[in-house]
C-alpha cells in the first residue's frame, strides 16, 4: 500500500520464540526505509497483547493493547485499549493465506474515527 509520500508501506514479523513475534512498519521511498513503528506480540500478565512502540508518540514507550476476541474460526484478532488517545481497537483480519486487511479505530473529541490498511504477501 502507498504511504502518504507515495513510497510502498510494509508490515513485516519475525517470530522470536514461541511466545514472542516482533513486527515493523515502514516505507521505502526513494532508497530510504522509513520506519514508523515497531510492535511486538507477547504475553503479558497471561494475556496476549499487541504492543507498539511509534518514534514520537507517547515518549517512544510501548502501549498495550490486550487481545479482546478472535473470531472467523481464529483469521481475525481484535486488540483494545480504551485508555489510549487513539486507536482503541487495532483489528488484523488474514483474508487468506496472501492478504491481510488491517483497521484502527476508536473516538477522538466524540467522533468516531478509522483508518484501514490492506497488505498482500510478497
Amino acid at each position: 500500500m502507498k504511504d502518504e509520500q507515495g513510497g510502498i508501506m510494509y508490515e513485516e514479523w519475525h517470530k522470536i520464540s514461541d511466545s514472542l513475534y516482533k513486527g515493523e512498519n515502514y516505507s521505502i521511498a526513494n532508497d530510504k526505509k522509513q520506519v514508523f513503528e515497531t510492535v511486538l506480540l507477547k504475553f503479558v500478565g497471561g494475556k496476549l497483547c499487541y504492543a507498539p512502540t511509534v518514534k514520537d508518540q507517547n515518549e517512544a514507550k510501548e502501549v498495550l493493547f490486550t487481545l479482546k476476541e478472535t473470531s472467523d474460526n481464529g483469521k481475525q484478532f481484535i486488540f483494545e485499549n480504551l485508555e489510549h488517545d487513539f486507536p482503541q481497537r487495532i483489528i488484523y483480519h488474514f483474508k487468506n493465506e496472501s492478504t491481510l486487511d488491517a483497521r484502527i479505530e476508536g473516538v477522538v473529541e466524540g467522533k468516531e474515527r478509522s483508518s484501514d490498511f490492506h497488505f498482500s504477501k510478497k
